[in-house]
Parts: C-alpha cells; sequence; structure tokens
C-alpha cells in the first residue's frame, strides 16, 4: 500500500500540471548507453564499469510557452550485468524497470533543449549464484530478491534533427534505499515526434 501511494503522488503530480490534451504532442523515445548499479547484497564487490542498457518509452508534452513544455513520460528500462566474486563463483543480476515521469523542457534555442524529468521508477530485479565445482560442473542458486519503488531523476539536452526527430543525450539516477540498487545510465536516444 506504501508504494500504491507514491505511484498515485505522481500521478495526481502529472495531472495537476494542466496539459491540454487537444494541444498536446505525443512522443515515442528510444535510449541505448549505459548503466552502473551498486550491487543487490554489499557482499558483492562494486561493478566499476558501464554495462549496456536500453530504455523505451512513450510521452506527452503540451506548451506553456513557445519555448517551455511540459508533459508525462512512461517508460522500461532493462539491463543485465555479471560480476565475478571469488574464485570460479559469479552472481549474475538482471534488472527492469517501470516508469513514470514528470517531463519539463526548455528551449534555448529552436532547435536545441534542455529535458529535466524526476519520478518513480518501480524496479524488479533478478540474481543468481553460479558455482562452478572441481568437477566442471556449474550449480545455480537463485537469490531472493523483491520489487521496489525508486525515485527517478534525469537531465538532458537534445537537437531537432528534423520537425518530427529529436535526438538526445541524457543522464539518469534511480535512486536507492539500503539493501536496495541504485543506477546511474548515461543514455543515447531518439525521439520521434507523433
Amino acid at each position: 500500500m506504501k508504494h500504491l501511494k507514491h505511484y498515485l503522488t505522481v500521478l495526481g503530480i502529472s495531472s495537476l500540471i494542466g496539459i491540454n490534451i487537444a494541444q498536446a504532442a505525443s512522443y515515442v523515445i528510444v535510449q541505448v548507453g549505459r548503466a552502473k548499479s551498486h550491487p543487490i547484497h554489499a557482499w558483492v564487490r562494486n561493478e566499476k564499469k558501464y554495462l549496456p542498457a536500453r530504455r523505451v518509452a512513450a510521452g506527452i508534452k503540451g506548451d506553456v510557452t513557445s519555448a517551455f513544455q511540459v508533459g508525462v513520460e512512461v517508460g522500461a528500462q532493462k539491463y543485465k550485468k555479471k560480476s565475478k566474486l571469488y574464485g570460479a563463483s559469479k552472481m549474475s543480476s538482471k534488472r527492469w524497470s517501470l516508469d513514470e515521469l514528470v517531463v519539463a523542457d526548455v528551449y534555448l534555442t529552436r532547435n536545441i533543449d534542455i529535458i529535466a524529468k524526476a519520478g518513480v521508477a518501480y524496479v524488479v530485479p533478478k540474481a543468481q549464484m553460479d558455482f562452478i565445482q572441481d568437477n566442471g560442473k556449474t550449480t545455480t542458486q537463485r537469490l531472493k530478491t523483491s520489487p521496489y519503488f525508486v525515485p527517478k531523476g534525469v537531465l538532458g539536452v537534445g537537437y531537432n534533427v528534423s520537425k518530427k526527430i529529436n535526438v538526445n543525450f541524457s543522464v539518469e539516477h534511480e535512486f536507492a534505499k539500503k539493501g536496495q540498487q541504485s543506477v546511474n545510465s548515461l543514455l543515447m536516444g531518439v525521439k520521434y515526434h507523433l
């Protein structure tokens, strides 16, 4: 119930920003890049390198002024990483998240914009340990993980290649509480205005 309150709060905020649906513009965005996370369990060494990540989203934005737009975006992000542990044992973790973000988009020029997004992400982590025995066989043990809600923030910059296509670069952070993963992502993407 506590998590539902966080989600409903974002839905309420997004409706309060007053997007005029009749005049709003919808879009889809595809992003790829790199992500770095903090481990699920404290005994796993922190990964130093960024690993592949991808995100898809759809949103709607309306004009506040000719250079300022606000809107709402819903997306899904996924990445997979492997962290080497002690000896021949490995921990593999997968993670995906669904997010809803309030979007603020400021155009510095006709083609260059700065984007800020904030909201919540529903995170679903999965992890397993692979133990390699002396005889070469691998034993797998799934680790207990539970889905959770966390705040998410995004800062980015975009460039309009045409009236319908915007290329962009963003830095994203999914926050976390103790015992949960937080993720930093560097993503490049293409936004298509419908």
